[in-house]
């Protein structure tokens, strides 16, 4: 399986969560999208059932939204977390 990239607009540095889109990653504020999306809020919760979450922490270990192409979920960032 090839790499991951990195987004080039949508990986943020400052950000506390890496999401995996097809073969993307996005690095981006959790608390903003938490702040924006419900639905986000539900599927990327900050804790599981009390305990830490084990994926999203970095690149080698990344939150995946399967079934999602990585240009409509750009197209969700732009409405949720303009640049």
């Amino acid at each position: 399986m090839e790499k991951a990239k990195k987004h080039a607009e949508y990986y943020l540095e400052e950000g506390d969560v890496v999401i995996q889109v097809e073969e993307t990653l996005f690095r981006l504020s959790l608390a903003a999208l938490h702040a924006r999306s419900p639905v986000l809020r539900i599927i990327m919760p900050p804790t599981y059932d009390g305990q830490k979450r084990l994926q999203g922490f970095n690149d080698a270990s990344p939150f995946r939204l399967p079934g999602v192409s990585e240009g409509d979920f750009v197209k969700l960032l732009y409405v949720l977390c303009p640049l």
